[in-house]
Formats: structure tokens, sequence, C-alpha cells
């Protein structure tokens, strides 16, 4: 799995250094307000794109989500999540992520993360999900 995502990655994936991510999330962040909605709706979509294109790409099982998510987003440069799967929800709880350091608010940095895990794991399976934030705690209801 490792060594399949790294490829996709390679191939389809663009490299930036995370100061200038941080301070373009930061920006958007602090002037987004009323509008932050807006983010994750828009992070949701890539997160879409994100595994529709991997799933083009890669031979992958609903089986491995948990563990496509972790290497993904790990690899990504996104940040380092754990996992855990109990029935039909996903508990993912943010270890490090360098958007932890573009906004001090927890909810609002991680937003884009949150929208594009919600994005991602609907393209993945097919249909939606239910998604609830609690500071570094991301809650996918199958």
């Amino acid at each position: 799995m490792k060594e399949k995502i790294a490829k996709f990655l390679k191939e389809e994936g663009i490299i930036l250094p995370k100061d200038f991510v941080v301070e373009v999330y930061s920006q958007i962040l602090k002037f987004a307000g009323p509008l932050s909605g807006l983010i994750r709706k828009g992070s949701n979509e890539a997160g879409k794109a994100a595994a529709k294109s991997l799933r083009n790409k890669v031979d992958l099982s609903k089986d491995e989500l948990p563990e496509i998510l972790k290497e993904f987003f790990l690899q990504a440069g996104f940040g380092n999540i754990d996992i855990s799967i109990s029935g039909d929800v996903l508990s993912i709880e943010v270890k490090d992520s360098f958007l932890l350091r573009a906004h001090p608010d927890e909810s609002k940095a991680l937003s884009p993360l949150v929208g594009a895990i919600e994005g991602f794991v609907e393209e993945f399976i097919g249909k939606g999900v239910k998604v609830k934030q609690e500071g570094k705690r991301i809650t996918v209801e199958l």
C-alpha cells in the first residue's frame, strides 16, 4: 500500500514548502470568517478528486480504507493521523499537521483536512458520510 501511494503521489502530486502552504491557509482562515464553510466545501471537492484519481491509478479495496487514508495524508504532507474503525465509524486522531500552525483554533485550522477526509471517504466508498470534529479528533460515520 505504502509503495502504491508513494508512486501515485510522485507521478500525480506537486511539492510545495510547508511554510508557504501554512501562510496561504493562515491568510485564508484569517479573512474567511463566516465564509469558512467554503474552505471545507472546497477541500471536500479536492478530497473527492484525490480519491477518484487514486482509485483510477491504483487497485484498491474498500477494506483498506483506514490504511489508505493514513498513508495518503502522511505521504501527501497533510499530517500524521491515527485511525481506528469500530463498526461503521472511523475515528481519526490528528497527531500532527502543518495546518495546526495556520490558526490557533484547531477546528478552524483543521477545517481543510476535515473537508478533504470527508470528500475522500465519500468518493472512495461511493456514498455520503457524516463527519464530526472535536479538536484534533475527527469522526466519520460511514
